[in-house]
Formats: structure tokens, C-alpha cells, sequence
């Protein structure tokens, strides 16, 4: 299987990704990559994370993204963004997240 580069998440269903120290997450994505139209529920863990450019994250759900435990400064929140250019992220949704919904390092 070649998938399109660069890779798409479109569509899938994160539920439950458990992290005791905040520092997991359910997806890692790299330059260019889209992540789209996905549910992230009921975590202890960050939904997205990257140190990427040129990426889109769009139309997602986040419900109860590492709200139950405490925070931890640095570690919590549903998207973390590192040293980005060029991101774009649009129309997502935001329910219940520990922490920022959005984090931006530059």
C-alpha cells in the first residue's frame, strides 16, 4: 500500500488513548500532513502534536481531551504545535480539554 504523500488522517475515531504523564499523543504528524474530520474522545493523552510545516488541521471533534486528571504546564491540551509555519487550523471543535485547546510554540 502506498498512501498519498504526504499521509492524511481523515475520518477516524480516537477514543480512550491514555497517558498517566500527559506526554503521549494519538497522533504525531509531519510536514505537509492533513488531519481531518476526526473524533478525539475521552483521553488522557494530547490529540495532536507536531513540529511541522505546511499542515492542515480541520473539522475535528475533541471531547474530553485530558480533562480528568491535572495539568501539567507544557503537557496538556488537545493540539500542540512546535515551531509550525504555514499551519492551517480550521473549524474544529473543542468540549471539555485540560489545559489549551490550541498551543502554539514559535
Amino acid at each position: 500500500f502506498n498512501p498519498p504523500d504526504p499521509w492524511s488522517f481523515d475520518c477516524n475515531t480516537f477514543s480512550r488513548i491514555n497517558s498517566p504523564t500527559s506526554e503521549s499523543t494519538a497522533i504525531v504528524i509531519g510536514s505537509g500532513q492533513k488531519v481531518r474530520g476526526n473524533s478525539f474522545t475521552d483521553s488522557t493523552a494530547k490529540a495532536v502534536w507536531g513540529a511541522a510545516s505546511g499542515i492542515e488541521i480541520s473539522s475535528n471533534t475533541f471531547t474530553n481531551v485530558q480533562s480528568a486528571q491535572a495539568v501539567i504546564n507544557g503537557q496538556h491540551g488537545a493540539i500542540r504545535l512546535f515551531f509550525s509555519k504555514n499551519a492551517v487550523v480550521t473549524n474544529n471543535k473543542f468540549t471539555n480539554v485540560g489545559g489549551s485547546a490550541i498551543w502554539f510554540d514559535t
